[in-house]
């Protein structure tokens, strides 16, 4: 029987990988008093006549589910429309961050081993460009986007969007050629660019005085968890935060990686920006996104189970593996996406719906099988 242990790199064969200490806790979401600010500003926005009656069968069927609820809390009563009929209404313009319309968004697993439920649509706004038309995130992930883009915007007006490549799949999961980007808190950015062209091809070309205002930008609290780039693009924007910004170096010191070399001494927190191979022309910025990931966990919780990863050993079949932790062996398909007579290969990962209580599990079980 495996291990349990912090993160989702471990790659030996048999081990279980749990979610890492300090996940958020999940809390029941209270009930909404008043209407969202996106909703309230629907009537001076075009929706046209196909939005205009697709909102009022959602309102309609929000009264209907909720028949108990005062007018006021009528967004609460549509959590419980279809998530596909939901899925229409999150590609309305003004409505994809209205978050109290729809099923919440949940940011399974982890960026390297996840997918994503209920994602928001990026979409290009002033100061910002998404490249792909297939770009979805976290809310926290796309509402702290544009607002980081829109604040260089106001500082250097007309000298460029921000430019978005890759966020992920509108379900998640694995999304080519990156290891990561798998549940909607992924971002890459090109690189801000000093001379008119779409981003830098070079250090040379490297517009520091943006990039270092939308690296500050990111370090607000609650925006962003890390930024991923060469070593290389970090001296240029340490010199500039030292010689121009009159950054101490002290302060410098937990901001990068850069110009330190080797592992730092155990306990000592990483850097803001840490080095990545393959990153000379973007960034990679991962966005904190409580509350998706506090919405997967306390899902999985009213389940009645808990999210670990199991990654495969040689002989291991789907129903050793379900019988390892106690789970049905339907479930543990039907999470992973595989049928009851999938084979497992040496090394993949698995996750796993681990009982919070056996006993429970095995009832609901039971009542499922009598058709309950």
């Amino acid at each position: 029987m495996g291990e349990v242990s912090a993160g989702v790199n471990a790659r030996t064969p048999g081990r279980t990988t749990g979610f890492p200490d300090g996940a958020p806790v999940w809390q029941d979401a209270a009930p909404m008093s008043d209407l969202p600010p996106a909703l309230a500003r629907l009537p001076g926005r075009r929706l046209g006549r196909f939005g205009a009656a697709l909102l009022g069968v959602a309102l309609a069927l929000g009264v209907v589910l909720a028949p108990g609820r005062a007018a006021a809390t009528v967004p609460a009563g549509l959590v419980e429309i279809p998530s596909a009929f939901m899925g229409l209404l999150r590609l309305l313009p003004g409505l994809d961050l209205a978050f109290g319309l729809a099923a919440p968004c949940r940011a399974v697993g982890w960026p390297s081993f996840g997918r994503l439920e209920n994602g928001v649509l990026a979409k290009s706004t002033p100061g910002l460009f998404v490249r792909s038309r297939d770009s979805w995130g976290t809310p926290e992930a796309v509402r702290a986007l544009r607002r980081v883009a829109q604040e260089v915007e106001t500082l250097y007006p007309g000298r460029g969007d921000l430019i978005v490549t890759d966020i992920s799949r509108r379900r998640g999961g694995h999304l080519r050629p990156h290891r990561t980007h798998q549940n909607g808190q992924d971002v890459d950015l090109l690189l801000y660019r000093n001379k008119p062209g779409p981003s830098a091809r070079s250090f040379d070309e490297i517009d520091v005085e943006r990039l270092w205002a939308l690296v500050t930008a990111l370090r607000a609290p609650g925006t962003a968890e890390l930024v991923l780039v060469d070593r290389g693009v970090q001296a240029r924007l340490y010199a500039y935060a030292r010689d121009v910004a009159g950054v101490p170096e002290t302060e410098l010191e937990t901001l990068f990686e850069y110009p330190r070399q080797g592992k730092r001494a155990r306990g000592e927190a990483k850097p803001f920006v840490r080095h990545a191979r393959g990153h000379r022309t973007h960034l990679h910025v991962r966005f904190h996104s409580p509350e998706a990931i506090a919405a997967s966990i306390g899902e999985d919780a009213r389940r009645g189970y808990e999210r670990i990863v199991h990654v495969a050993a040689r002989g291991e079949t789907l129903a050793s593996v379900a019988a390892q932790y106690g789970t049905p062996v339907e479930l543990l398909a039907t999470e992973n996406g595989l049928s009851l007579k999938a084979r497992l290969r040496r090394g993949a990962r698995l996750f796993v719906l681990r009982p919070l209580d056996p006993a429970r599990v095995s009832r609901d079980t039971a009542s499922e099988n009598r058709g309950g």
